[in-house]
């Protein structure tokens, strides 16, 4: 009963209070909502403007170019060696300016014609062309010229390495020297190299002048009797 009473009197206080609060929210919703105004936006900071400047270097000054610093240390030396430092050859490989170099002394076995010295080589040079002289050493046509003299002086020989092997190194503007039995040195330098096919193709030249021919067979190194003829023309100086 006393609930009842109490929950009669609550609702009798809203009744009451109600209209009070519908005026009050009635009056809220008239009041006019103010204008937000926008805050006026900061100016965007200018970009710097870079001048660029040209920046003359003058040229160095040789008076303050700093000087090479002083001898190195023996370590440096053992590392770095020098390198610039005139080199002493010996005056047997390079003859002082104006000194001819010296022609070897070559003496000429007893019953010899001459000697060829070619290429630092010195071959002995019969008198004879015979099968038997050729078997010793290469040897001189007699009916040909002698060396000095004009004409054709004609020397034959075998291709092994006693006779005209060293042909095979010999080339254009390479000299031969002859030693005569007098003591006489004649000097022919080489102006042609020739193979032939055959013994048939084989002829002395008809020129005028001083000349030397070596006749070898070849190739130089075959096996049996070679069919081809090496020739080496040269005149004297």
């Amino acid at each position: 009963m006393r609930k009842t009473i109490i929950l009669l009197a609550i609702l009798a206080l809203l009744i009451l209070v109600a209209p009070f609060v519908l005026a009050r929210l009635s009056e809220v919703s008239d009041e006019p909502i103010p204008e937000i105004t926008p805050e006026p936006t900061a100016e965007p900071t200018p970009t710097p403007t870079i001048e660029v400047v040209e920046i003359v270097i003058p040229a160095p000054d040789e008076s303050c170019t700093p000087k090479p610093t002083a001898t190195p240390t023996a370590d440096v030396w053992q590392v770095f060696p020098v390198i610039d430092e005139p080199v002493t050859e010996p005056p047997t490989q390079r003859p002082p300016s104006g000194t001819p170099t010296p022609i070897p002394q070559v003496s000429v076995p007893k019953g010899a014609a001459f000697v060829l010295t070619i290429r630092g080589k010195n071959i002995t040079i019969a008198k004879k062309i015979d099968e038997k002289t050729l078997e010793q050493s290469p040897g001189w046509l007699d009916s040909s010229a002698k060396p000095g003299k004009e004409g054709v002086c004609v020397v034959y020989g075998h291709r092994n390495r006693n006779h005209f092997q060293v042909l095979k190194d010999v080339g254009y503007g390479d000299s031969i020297l002859v030693t005569m039995p007098d003591g006489k040195i004649y000097t022919y330098v080489i102006e042609s190299t020739e193979i032939l096919d055959s013994d048939e193709e084989l002829r002395i030249p008809t020129i005028s002048g001083k000349h030397l021919m070596l006749t070898t067979c070849y190739p130089f190194y075959y096996t049996g009797h070679a069919p081809k003829k090496y020739v080496v023309i040269a005149s004297m100086k």
